[in-house]
């Protein structure tokens, strides 16, 4: 029923504790798609290790290589090899909560006109600060539909993220999957090109932790900066 997504490039001292937080889920039709994007450390080798060592979970899971060309091809590449209607992203330097599918999953059954499910997080700021993201302009308690995505991710960390975040895959291709050729934040433009169309369920409940700890990135691994010709802003006041 669901296909988890996962871009991989550099991560080889976090994606086990990533695939260890797939592995455990209790919701457990899904099937998991890990495109190494030309990794130069031994990122893949950790995951064959890891499935080697968990051989019964790993015949769910597809490794798929291709040469180094960005996170948005890498996606792009395994919403096309999915097998289910739903697809589900995760990075590889992010952990999920056990019951994270089983929440997306109850999420499409409550809303069920929603093409997209999104849900709160926590956010590892390093040191031992994990705090929960602020999202604002909510107009419900526990979970309902997100109507007003736009003003929400104005004031807000983003309402919807690429590890808290269920679409159905006639959705993303309708918008054309990731932008290509975008150093960063190109998610923002998926996400406001979904929100323009599609209805959103979304539960304020934590299912996730996004990971900004410095002291896990790899040395090699450079930050990410903002694009110099800001594309991804254009591209917004474009859809505007």
């Amino acid at each position: 029923m669901i296909s988890i997504v996962i871009p991989l490039y550099d991560k080889v001292l976090q994606v086990r504790e990533t695939l260890e937080s797939v592995r455990r889920q209790t919701f457990t039709d899904y099937e998991v798609l890990i495109v190494d994007d030309g990794s130069t450390d031994e990122s893949r080798e950790a995951v064959v290790e890891y499935l080697l060592q968990h051989k019964e979970w790993g015949q769910r899971v597809r490794l798929i290589q291709q040469e180094h060309a960005g996170v948005s091809v890498a996606r792009n590449t395994v919403i096309s090899e999915s097998r289910f209607e739903w697809i589900a992203f995760l990075d590889a330097d992010d952990v999920l909560a056990a019951d994270y599918l089983a929440t997306q999953y109850a999420l499409s059954q409550k809303y069920p006109f929603c093409s997209v499910l999104a849900s709160g997080y926590w956010i590892n700021y390093g040191r031992g600060r994990i705090a929960p993201a602020q999202i604002s302009k909510l107009a419900f308690e526990h979970d309902g539909e997100l109507k007003n995505y736009f003003e929400s991710a104005a004031c807000s960390h983003p309402p919807i993220t690429t590890m808290m975040t269920m679409a159905k895959r006639v959705a993303l291709e309708e918008v054309g999957g990731f932008p290509v050729g975008i150093g960063s934040g190109e998610d923002l433009l998926t996400w406001a090109r979904l929100a323009l169309n599609n209805r959103i369920g979304f539960t304020r409940r934590c299912q996730g932790f996004y990971t900004q700890d410095p002291d896990r990135r790899n040395k090699e691994q450079q930050v990410r900066m903002p694009d110099a010709q800001d594309q991804v802003g254009k591209q917004l006041a474009a859809l505007l």
